[in-house]
């Protein structure tokens, strides 16, 4: 991840990038989360994901 450090994402400066293996502290493929998120956008698109506010806690510190 280190090459995406100088990304400010939507402009927001004490945000930062990261990814699900450093969040969840161990390593995360593609394989492992394929169908969680293919599921996720079918739902997105259909109208039938809810959306709503969630706390989200900062696991890993931006870099």
């Amino acid at each position: 991840m280190g090459a995406f450090t100088a990304i400010v994402p939507c402009g927001i400066t004490d945000a930062g990038v990261t990814s699900l293996s450093a969040e969840l502290g161990r390593p995360v493929t593609v394989d492992d989360v394929r169908s969680a998120v293919a599921e996720a956008v079918c739902d997105a698109l259909d109208g039938v994901l809810p959306v709503g506010e969630h706390p989200v806690a900062r696991v890993a510190s931006a870099m």
